[in-house]
Order: C-alpha cells, then structure tokens, then sequence
C-alpha cells in the first residue's frame, strides 16, 4: 500500500512544491509506481513517482490558493497605481 490514491491533492518535491495536483490514475513502468497528475491551478498534465509526491490536504490547498489570489490581486492593484501615475505625469 502506497498511501496515494486518485483524488487526492498532491505537490512534487522535485519541483520545488509549487504546483497542486490532483492524482487521477496509479500505474506501473519498469516495475516503479507513478502516478498521473492532473494541474489544479494551472492547465497541465503529468507523471511522477510516488516517491515524488507529498500529499496534502484540501484545507491547505485552500490556504494555498486564497494566498495566491490576494498576492494576484496585489499585484494587479499595484500596477494599476502604476500606471495611473504615468498617465497623469504624461498629461502634465
């Protein structure tokens, strides 16, 4: 038994735990398990073995995806005030 099945929400190690995924098949190459993972924020597909994965929760996926939102719209505020104040110098 691996501890991973399919539904659940994982991160890589490899990839410096920067991406969601969600398992949506277990399978077997030269004798190794994988799983295929499917980009929960972002449009992408994927195979990793399990020994890859680090399975999280869904409350902190959560937490994840509410901190990325407020940083999103953050940035977003900020370059609008950006570009807000070179519209006024270039109209001065």
């Amino acid at each position: 038994m691996t501890g991973f099945k399919p539904g659940d929400i994982v991160l890589r190690y490899s990839y410096e735990r920067d991406v969601f995924f969600k398992i949506v098949d277990i399978f077997f190459r030269d004798g190794k398990q994988y799983a295929l993972l499917r980009g929960l924020d972002i449009r992408l597909f994927a195979d990793a073995p399990l020994d890859d994965l680090l399975k999280v929760t869904a409350e902190e996926a959560e937490e994840r995806r509410r901190q990325i939102k407020k940083q999103t719209q953050e940035c977003v505020a900020h370059c609008l005030q950006q570009r807000e104040a070179r519209l006024k110098g270039a109209m001065t």
